[in-house]
């Protein structure tokens, strides 16, 4: 079976069957995002229906498909694209499977890059996100500039969009989780405030695609090492290796190791 392919900007969604794992903010926001491109949405979440509580009603007043209670594998078939939330681990069942045979894994803020026309402040670390990027959004707004400030921090990215256009400037906070799921998205700023040894992510088993995995490692490291300017001693010592080419541990923890 042939996949389809998608182009990095404002990609043709129209009668593509799109599933969105996990029915909280980010996963609403995508499905709200991909309908309105024409797609045929499903939502599923591990919860039983009864926990989920008005989010199945908004879904489906959206016209999206909502399957409760569980992520099998078997959630993959048919499916041209899967569009994933942050909590939703990387070695989840239908994640792997998807991987396996072929079909896209993005993110909701990479679904949102994808048909962004503005520029994006990108904005991760270890600590202070959240008050840096409120700052940014509200030296953008307070000088007239359109656009909207959210991502990790409130609002997801796809419901920025409606604050979108040409000369728009988002400031979006994003955590170590949503950028393990990128692949076009290019801030034109990209901040890496800090690194904390102590807050990393818990170890995850080792069941995502060690293909995807790879991949996601080198484009991360790479957007890192050119866009990114560190306040953090050992977050630039990091970028400086990587420059380097070298495999440091340090250059490994800023590219794969992440921030939540």
């Amino acid at each position: 079976m042939t996949r389809p392919s998608f182009a990095a900007h404002d990609p043709d969604l129209s009668e593509r069957n799109v599933l969105v794992l996990g029915l909280g903010k980010s996963g609403l926001a995508a499905a709200r995002l991909a309908l309105g491109r024409g797609a045929r949405v499903t939502i599923a979440d591990r919860k039983p229906e009864g926990e989920l509580g008005e989010a199945v009603a908004r879904a489906r007043a959206l016209g999206a498909r909502v399957l409760a209670g569980g992520h099998p594998p078997s959630l993959v078939r048919g499916v041209d694209l899967v569009v994933t939330s942050p909590g939703v681990p990387a070695h989840a069942d239908p994640l792997v499977a998807a991987c396996e045979i072929g079909v896209p894994v993005w993110g909701e803020i990479e679904l949102a890059a994808r048909f962004c026309k503005g520029r994006v402040i990108g904005i991760t670390g270890s600590n202070g996100k959240s008050t840096v990027t409120a700052m940014c959004g509200g030296i953008l707004r307070g000088a007239g500039i359109p656009g909207g400030t959210g991502g990790n921090l409130d609002v997801p990215f796809c419901d920025l969009l409606v604050h979108d256009g040409e000369r728009a400037v988002h400031a979006v906070e994003l955590s170590s989780f949503q950028l393990e799921t990128v692949e076009a998205f290019r801030p034109a700023v990209a901040a890496i405030l800090n690194l904390s040894p102590d807050h990393r992510p818990t170890p995850r088993p080792r069941r995502a695609c060690s293909r995807c995995n790879r991949a996601r490692t080198r484009r991360f490291s790479t957007r890192t090492t050119r866009r990114a300017r560190a306040s953090s001693p050992r977050c630039a010592g990091a970028c400086t290796a990587s420059r380097r080419g070298a495999r440091s541990s340090a250059a490994r923890s800023c590219a794969v190791d992440g921030w939540s």
